[in-house]
């Protein structure tokens, strides 16, 4: 099946010092988010230069998405190269970063309610705000309805699911003819600029 042959194709090209860079670039985030809004608060003297360190940690985020970038052009050219068609790559990216992030979805909702009696607050304000919300969460399209994310650093995701949503379109574009190509290469250079743009928009 075409999907097989892309999959043999992904081993074989494998690069796997970006499975490297990948990491350091989440433990940089990581450290980041560790103290928080804490960075002009006074802290413990030997943490201060922990601290120091982690606050440019958010440089994380850039190389991630270039390492990102990179990752689905290469994944987009092999499904065009395979004959793989546009259904079977979104659905594909789908199973790849939906079911982790919906679990962890449920876990924030459920320790949200756990918390509510303890906090203080009407219910309503422990629970996605509307339906609509609701859905671009589960779907990831916050970006597209403009709605903010009950998983605040969720946008990462919704970024790269619209790189995917458009990526496939490009797809589509660039085997109804071969003058499409250039489009296809510009369109996904284009996409990954605004996905970068789009860590901006929160």
């Amino acid at each position: 099946r075409a999907r097989d042959r892309v999959a043999a194709g992904m081993n074989r090209h494998r690069y796997q010092t970006l499975t490297a860079w990948r990491g350091a670039a989440c433990l940089a985030v990581l450290l980041f988010h560790s103290f928080g809004a804490n960075y002009g608060k006074p802290i413990w003297a030997p943490l201060a230069p922990l601290r120091a360190a982690c606050r440019h940690g958010w440089i994380g985020l850039d190389l991630f998405f270039a390492i990102s970038g990179y990752c689905i052009f290469d994944r987009l050219a092999r499904a065009r190269e395979e004959g793989e068609s546009v259904w079977a790559f979104w659905q594909d990216r789908a199973w790849r970063i939906l079911p982790t992030y919906w679990a962890a979805l449920a876990l924030s909702i459920a320790l949200n309610l756990a918390a509510w009696p303890f906090n203080r607050t009407h219910l309503a304000a422990n629970l996605p705000h509307s339906l609509p919300t609701f859905l671009s969460d589960l779907s990831l399209t916050q970006l597209w309805f403009v709605y903010p994310p009950f998983i605040l650093v969720s946008w990462t995701l919704a970024c790269e699911a619209t790189f995917y949503a458009v990526a496939g379109l490009l797809l589509a574009a660039s085997r109804r003819s071969p003058v499409l190509l250039p489009a296809f290469v510009l369109g996904a250079g284009l996409c990954g600029l605004a996905t970068q743009a789009g860590t901006t928009g929160w």
